[in-house]
């Protein structure tokens, strides 16, 4: 056997932690051999003999401990330093190895300066570890259990400074953790506080658009109630001219026909037939114009109350269309306010006139039913129906008024109106008005 000075054994059963070790040794110009367990690393220094051995502890076969026994026990052997590898996760270690007789450990994960100042200092003392007496071994007791330390002098003191380092490092380490920690700390509280006024800002910027959008909505429905309303005062004028002015010109016109027909000769017989067409094509406009100002001013409202209004509504409507129509009104009359009988009027006007229009229904059914404290209205058809969707998500322009007119209505109301289609099924339209009776006229 032989000692090369510039030979260092690396024993781990990890090939990728032992190239690791050789590249960097061999790169300060070391001769690096390795073994892969205990049993291994014995055979290699039988043949030859290395400056050092730098050791795992957890392997198979001989571990780190009984390793560097083995070694300690050899006579040709005993003198080689022995560094072992090791997490440093229980201070039993450290009495482990000073135990089994080691010169000094590193902390995994190592740093290359680091692992190379060990292995300088064991050059440098090398000769001072040759001239060591051999000291008796001494027992201690460490957490309960007995240790017999046979290391000497120079290896208790190897591996208080290994000890100390290591502690030192992994102070070290914490501070410069906690100093980045507080950093990153200091760096998301910036960014938290950053984007909480950015967010307070957009919060606030939405808060008041949603309060913008509100206001916009409260002054449209204003201004469509307002509208609404006009709208209905206008019709009450028109209705007036219409029954006061035309009317009463279209039977003063009827009178003087009748009269002029009534003093024609008796050979004049085209003449009386012409007058009597005249007649009654003047009374049928009469007609006309009373039906357009019933429609105008529903005053059978004022004469029948709500729901004989609504009855002969669709009495009319089925003389008119030809539909069968079943019609359940109970007596809601004093219910609701003058103008909330309007509004529940027209409701059932517009669905009636867009049923006429558009379903091409053969049945239908209209309700008015009392339920706790409501009112529950309901018109249905059996007709062609509709895709509700596509009418919702039309251009408003392209939409009508009348649906929009309808929920406007019952939104004054205090209710909601609920449309349901089906193409080729029909369609029913809906809705619930809380009552808040009125009291009843003085006699």
């Amino acid at each position: 056997m032989h000692e090369d000075s510039k030979a260092i054994l690396v024993v781990e059963d990890s090939a990728t932690q032992a190239e690791r070790l050789r590249l960097i040794l061999e790169q300060q110009g070391y001769r690096v051999a390795a073994a892969r367990n205990g049993r291994e690393a014995l055979s290699a220094m039988a043949r030859e003999k290395p400056q050092l051995v730098i050791s795992d502890i957890i392997m198979p076969e001989i571990d780190g401990y009984q390793l560097c026994r083995l070694i300690r026990a050899d006579r040709d052997l005993k003198h080689t330093p022995v560094i072992l590898l090791t997490a440093l996760s229980d201070p039993a270690d450290v009495i482990k190895a000073l135990e089994c007789g080691a010169d000094n450990f590193i902390v995994k994960p190592y740093d290359e300066p680091n692992l190379l100042s060990r292995i300088h200092l064991f050059e440098t003392n090398r000769d001072l570890r040759n001239l060591e007496a051999v000291q008796p071994p001494l027992e201690i007791v460490f957490q309960g259990q007995k240790y017999l330390v046979n290391s000497d002098r120079l290896q208790i003191l190897n591996l208080l400074l290994s000890t100390y380092e290591a502690a030192v490092a992994q102070n070290t380490q914490l501070l410069q953790t906690q100093q980045q920690l507080q950093r990153l700390t200091e760096a998301l509280e910036d960014q938290v506080n950053q984007r909480t006024a950015a967010l307070s800002e957009e919060v606030a910027v939405r808060r008041r658009a949603e309060e913008a959008l509100r206001a916009s909505e409260q002054n449209l429905r204003f201004l469509s109630s307002q509208l609404l309303t006009a709208q209905e005062q206008e019709r009450r004028r028109l209705s007036l001219e219409l029954h006061d002015e035309l009317g009463q010109s279209l039977i003063l016109l009827k009178l003087q026909l009748r009269n002029i027909e009534r003093n024609l000769p008796p050979d004049q017989v085209q003449l009386r037939q012409d007058s009597l067409d005249g007649l009654h094509f003047i009374d049928e406009i009469i007609e006309n114009v009373r039906r357009l100002s019933r429609e105008l001013r529903p005053s059978m409202l004022e004469d029948l109350g709500l729901s004989s209004a609504l009855r002969q509504l669709t009495g009319e409507f089925s003389r008119r269309s030809g539909l069968e129509i079943a019609a359940q009104v109970e007596e809601i009359d004093d219910l609701f306010s003058p103008d909330a009988q309007i509004n529940i009027f027209r409701i059932f006007q517009e669905s009636l006139t867009n049923i006429g229009k558009y379903a091409h229904a053969d049945r239908l059914l209209v309700a008015a039913k009392k339920q706790d404290g409501q009112v529950q209205f309901l018109v249905e058809d059996d007709g062609d129906g509709f895709d509700l969707a596509q009418v919702k998500t039309r251009d408003p322009g392209h939409k009508g008024l009348g649906l929009t007119a309808m929920a406007e209505r019952v939104r004054m109301l205090g209710g909601a109106l609920q449309i349901s289609s089906r193409e080729g099924v029909g369609t029913q339209i809906s809705f619930t008005i809380p009552t808040a009776p009125f009291p009843a006229p003085n006699p």
